[in-house]
Parts: structure tokens; sequence; C-alpha cells
């Protein structure tokens, strides 16, 4: 009857500890709290003299908590297999599984548990697996004084231990992913409501349901008055709906969208914003809410306008300028292809302007330039296009011509107009024009042919007598014949070798350093043809043999880069035009590039590959990924010919590049021309706040250095800087500047 009463009140105490350990577990915030409770408990209500938990780590058992009578602190245990029959640390992990060990005389244990039963005078051991998510992460270790203190009437109680132990350890998780997540959420808040950029969070059907506050500062609005409001209602009534059905279309099927928009403050004022509306969803993929991020995006969208007018715009007569009407005519082609449909390009020359400049002044020739705009842009209809070239050279795309007769009474009226006197102060002086005029199709299918014809025709106007106009006809065409002579001869200098490269620096503005050099194509027979570098390219094109000469272009300059970095030891990038050809014929170019690596031994990341802004207007997408699969290869992605193709500002937040390169008639003219100046210095504002880096070709003279180092222009180029030089001279350039260390004059 005694042993069954000692049974009884053994078994009352062991269930005190358990049901006092479950009570308690739940105010523990780590496993170490959970652990230390665990034994404090087990000695102090379970009766046990030792209780100690160990963490496995890797084949260690490393102790994390212990109570009880023993001063000593459990040390480290291995946990190979080899010490699984006598340790019973091991075996409960390994057979996964509480142990149980009874001290005996005979019993062969290590030497930790010898000397452990002999300090406490142990009868007994029970270890018990503890698990977290399905999987052993240590043991839970009991040590009593009791003989058969673990036997099977009190086995039960050790399945609760594990069990006790587990939901205590998944309780204490997912307390703390709570805790956590709460944590991430405060910190969340705290940096959305402290967020420079404003913030707004609206329900699935767009009504605004929280807002920062920046939103506040940036709207003028305070939060209580946005609540329950659909954001559509701070968008004007004039704001390109286009934008609007996108944003929304977007939405709709579930995608983030983000572009520039416009919404009206509190104090009725229009601003310009940056936006970006992610849709957020629930566990069934269901949108429920939408988080919107606003940033102030005035300052550069004025800046962008400004740009714009001063690139594409004629300051004295606000008509566009030949960037901008190049951009339409191309426009016009694409869509009169599209519909079948005709149009006229007219060449415009005022015949005896010159003789008003130089005996009135150049005042008086603006004032007479702006009432001849005046006069002809009341002749024709708002969707033609009437632009200035320069001087007193205008262009005309009258559209939707359907015969000669419509652009003979425009061109009449035009004429007539300009016969009336000008006022100029108190003199009156007449003016007269010559009109040239070319058909699309008829008399060219692209820009530069129908350009070249209605330009030839308004000659052929000015020798008829001028105040005419005339039609481009096939008798005017006899520049065709030399055309031909050029192209025979381009062919002859590419089979003789005839080609040459030129080799000009691209110097660092700050420090003087040599960044890179161009190779330039250079070919004697451009001077008899009076060529540019551009009408080189251009008619190497037209031959069909650009393609040949690019690659033997890029082919020497390799060559000839590998071998100077190896003979002065200076290194600079390689830098060279990339036609618009090549980049429309991408695996012709991949295979060409591949050969003339593979040949000289350069790397890819030696190059500095040079794109016409031109070549981003056509074809967009094609050349931007070629361009993305060099740059990933270490090549330079260079603009050239930056302010100048009509292409300035729509790519540039859509394609990483790594310099802009200034046009050298913008950079020739900043000393002189005031609209020049203003885009120039406007480009280098601009790409800088882009965090983009400018070349400035055509520094010629120190005037012209001086302007760029004041606006902190990143790259010069020009002859001021260094010439354009033949290889030898290259050497010698090179062998001066490896001794001179910094820079060469």
């Amino acid at each position: 009857m005694i042993g069954m009463q000692g049974a009884l009140k053994r078994l009352i105490q062991i269930h005190r500890f358990l049901r006092e350990f479950n009570k308690q577990s739940v105010h523990c915030e780590t496993r170490t709290d959970l652990f230390e409770l665990l034994c404090r408990l087990a000695v102090e209500q379970g009766g046990y003299r030792l209780a100690w938990v160990g963490i496995q780590h890797g084949d260690r058992i490393v102790p994390v908590a212990q109570f009880g009578d023993d001063q000593q602190r459990v040390p480290q245990l291995n946990c190979g297999p080899s010490d699984q029959q006598s340790d019973p640390v091991v075996r409960s992990i390994l057979d996964n599984s509480f142990s149980v060990l009874n001290v005996s005389k005979d019993l062969i244990l290590p030497e930790f548990w010898q000397n452990l039963i002999s300090r406490l005078r142990l009868q007994a051991v029970a270890v018990v697996p503890i698990r977290f998510k399905q999987k052993i992460v240590g043991v839970f270790a009991l040590c009593s004084s009791r003989q058969d203190d673990f036997s099977d009437l009190y086995s039960f109680s050790l399945s609760e231990f594990e069990e006790d132990i587990s939901g205590a350890l998944e309780k204490l998780d997912d307390f703390a992913r709570r805790l956590d997540m709460e944590l991430q959420l405060k910190q969340l808040h705290l940096a959305v409501e402290s967020s420079a950029t404003a913030v707004l969070v609206s329900d699935e059907r767009g009504f605004i349901q929280y807002v920062n506050p920046h939103f506040s500062e940036l709207t003028g609005y305070d939060t209580y008055e946005v609540l329950g409001i659909s954001f559509t209602e701070f968008i004007p009534p004039d704001f390109d709906r286009a934008v609007v059905q996108d944003m929304r279309a977007q939405l709709a099927a579930g995608q983030q969208w983000h572009g520039e928009s416009r919404i009206m403050t509190r104090q009725g004022e229009s601003i310009w914003i940056y936006q970006q509306v992610s849709p957020i969803t629930d566990n069934r993929n269901v949108v429920t809410h939408y988080v919107c991020t606003l940033v102030d995006h005035t300052e550069l969208h004025e800046a962008h306008e400004t740009i714009e007018k001063m690139a594409y715009y004629d300051e004295l007569t606000g008509l566009p300028n030949r960037r901008l009407f190049n951009d339409r005519l191309q426009q016009e082609i694409h869509r009169a292809s599209r519909d079948k449909l005709c149009f006229a390009v007219c060449f415009l020359d005022l015949d005896g302007f010159k003789n008003v400049n130089d005996t009135l002044g150049h005042e008086a020739g603006d004032q007479l330039l702006k009432t001849v705009s005046s006069r002809i842009r009341n002749q024709i209809r708002t969707k033609d296009t009437l632009a200035r070239l320069g001087g007193d050279e205008f262009t005309l795309i009258i559209t939707d011509v359907k015969t000669p007769q419509d652009c003979s009474r425009v061109t009449a009226n035009i004429i007539r107009a300009l016969q009336d006197p000008i006022q100029i102060d108190s003199r009156e002086v007449v003016v007269t024009t010559s009109i040239g005029i070319a058909h699309y199709p008829t008399d060219g299918d692209n820009t530069i042919d129908l350009c070249r014809h209605a330009d030839m025709a308004m000659y052929y106007a000015k020798s008829k007598g001028r105040n005419n106009f005339q039609f481009f006809t096939e008798s005017l065409n006899q520049k065709a014949e030399v055309q031909l002579a050029l192209e025979t001869e381009l062919h002859c200098a590419l089979s003789q070798g005839a080609f040459q490269l030129r080799y000009q620096p691209q110097i660092d503005g700050m420090d003087g350093s040599l960044r890179a050099l161009e190779a330039m194509l250079y070919w004697a027979g451009s001077e008899h043809y009076g060529l540019s570098q551009d009408e080189l390219y251009l008619n190497l094109e037209r031959a069909g043999m650009l393609a040949d000469v690019f690659e033997w272009q890029l082919m020497q300059a390799c060559q000839d880069s590998v071998s100077a970095m190896g003979t002065f030891g200076v290194q600079f990038r390689l830098a060279i035009r990339l036609p618009g050809l090549m980049l429309r014929n991408r695996d012709d170019f991949k295979q060409c590039l591949e050969r003339c690596l593979l040949k000289s031994g350069a790397d890819c990341s030696l190059l500095q590959f040079e794109v016409p802004e031109t070549a981003f207007s056509n074809e967009f997408n094609n050349t931007v990924s070629i361009l993305h699969d060099l740059r990933s290869k270490g090549a330079s992605i260079v603009i050239d010919q930056f302010g100048m193709g009509g292409a300035s500002l729509r790519f540039l937040s859509r394609f990483k590049v790594d310099l802009l390169k200034i046009d050298h008639g913008l950079v020739e003219e900043v000393i002189t021309d005031k609209n020049d100046a203003a885009v120039t210095s406007a480009i280098i504002a601009l790409a800088h706040q882009l965090n983009l880096k400018v070349l400035a070709n055509g520094v010629e003279t120190r005037m012209h250095y001086q302007y760029l180092e004041r606006y902190w222009c990143d790259y010069l180029q020009g002859s001021y800087m260094a010439p354009a030089m033949t290889r030898s001279q290259l050497d010698d350039y090179l062998l001066q500047y490896r001794d001179q260390g910094i820079q060469v004059s």
C-alpha cells in the first residue's frame, strides 16, 4: 500500500510539473527563456536532481540551459554513431525516441556520465528528444536520484514531455513570427510615414484609404480631406485621357503601371508627378488594394519641355527647326506609306534677304523673317508643317496632296503673300521667294531623296529668274552621274586599300587624362567630293559597301589599340562609330564583332560604340536589344550627335547609356549662337541631373574649352585638345602621354 501511495504522489508531482510548465511557457519570449523555465521547473516542481537542455550542432550537442544540484556546467558532447550504445543522448537522437538509463554497477558509460552519476548519486537518467517542425533539434535530459524513476509506470510522462516541449516551441515560433511581423509593420509604417516620397493606398475600386504626410505636403490636402475619394479626382480634365486609359488597362490586367502624369493641388496648381501604382493581391490572387507612390516631377518635366523647345524650335520665329522638321517628315512618310497617301516637300529660299541684312542690319533682318514666317503660316493649313532650317531657308510639308495643282495653289499663294511690301521701321521692304517642290512617292520615298530633290528644284527656280516655284524633274538629277562616279571610286578605294584611320583622343575635362581614342574613317577622295564624315558613311551605305568597310575599320582599330597599349602601357577605350545599318542587321554585326575580337585579341570591354541618336528613332526595340547585349559584354555605349537626332528625351528613361556625346555642330556655335549655347548647357545640366556623363565634340578653340569647362562638361574632343592623327602620329602622342603622365597638348 505504501509503494502505491508513493507512486501516486510521484505521478501527481510529475503532472504538477507538466501543468506548471504549460502554464508558464506562454510567457516566454525566446527559446532560451523556454529551456531555462523547463529545467528550473523540472527540478523545483518535478523533483529531479538535474535537468539540462542541449541543442544539436553538427556532430556536437551544445548545452544551452541547466538547473539543479550540480555546480559544474554540462560540457559539449560528441554525437557520433560510435557513441550510440554507451551514451543515452546519442541513442535518443539516432533512435528518434526517448532514452532511459537505469544505473547499475556493470553499466559502461562515457566519462561525463560516470562523473555526473557519481557526484549526484543518480539512479536513473532519461533523455527526451526535442522536436521542432518534425525535426530533432536537441535533447532534454532529466537526472533522478530515485531508482526506476523512469520505469514503465512513469514512461508516459516522457511522451508528454516531448509533446509539451514541441508544442511550446511551435507556439513560441508563432509568437516570434507575429512579433517580427508586427515589428516589420511598425518599421514599414515608420518608413512610409517619414518617406520623402508621397504614398497612398486605395481599395480595389481606387478609393483612398491611406496617405502619408508627404502626400499632404505635395498636394496641400490634409488626410481627412482625401480619405474615401477616388484618386482620379486629382487628375485635371484636360490631361491626356490616353495615359489614364493605359493606366486603367494595365491595372485591370493585374500589372504594375508607372509613368508621368499630372495632378491638381489644393491651391489649384497643376504639378507633374512620376507615379507608380502596384496592385496588392490576396492568397487567391484577387486584387484587394493598390499602393501608389508619387514623386514631384515638375522641375524635370519643365526642363524637358525647355530643352525640347530649344532643341526643336527656332528661337526667332517659333517655327520647328531642322531637327523637328526631319522628325515630322519621317512621321509623314510612315503615315503616307501606311495609308497610301501623297504629300509634297517644299524648299523655300528668300530672294534678296542678304541685301536687307547688309543694308538695314541684323535686327531688321530678324523682323523681316518674323513677318515672312507669319505670312507663310497664314497660307497653309494647321496640319501642314512649316519649318525654318536657318538663315532665310524654310521648308514646308503639305499633307494629303491629291494632284500637283494642290501644291501649285499653295505655293502661288505664298509667293503672292510675300510680294506685298513689309514695313520695317520707316522703310518698306519687298522680298520674294524661290520654291522647289518634290512629291512623295514619285520623287522619293525617304527623307534624304525628298529633301535633296526639293532642294534641287528650288535652285532650279532661282535659275529661272526667282520669285517662282518649280517641281523636281529627272532633268534636274544630273547629280546622279556624280554619285555614280563617287561610288565607283569608293569601290576602288576598298579594293586598293585606300581607306585609312585617324585617331582622335577624348580627354577627361577634370584631369586631362586620356579616356578614349576615336577611330575615324579617312578617305583622301572625301576632300575632292566635299564629303563630311556623315556623308562618307551615307555614300558607303548607298554603294552597299558600309558593312565591309566597317569590319575593316573595326578590325584595324582593334589591332592598333591592342598593339599601342602593349607598347606604351597606356590604357584607353577604343571609340568607334556604329552605323545604323549594322544595328539593323543584328546577326551580321554579331559575327563581324566576333571575327574582329578573335583575330585582334581585343576584349569587348575595350570598345566604346558611338551610336547616332537617330538610330533610336526607328526600330527602337531592336536597337536597344543589340546595345543591351553589347553592354552585358563590357562595351560602353555612347549616344552620338546628341541634340541633333530628334529622339533626345524619349529613350533616356528606357535605356541605360554610358555617355552622351554632344554634336560638334552645336559645340562649334556655342560662342556665336545663343540658341546653340543654351541647348548645349541645357543638355549638360539635364544629363548630370540624370546621372549621365557628357562628351562634347568639336572643341576647336580655347573659347570652346572655357565655355564647356564653365558647365562642368565631363569629357572633351576636338583639335584644341588633340587633332586627329595617323597611326605613327598616335605613337608619338602616346609616348609623350606616358612620359608626361597626365596630359599631352
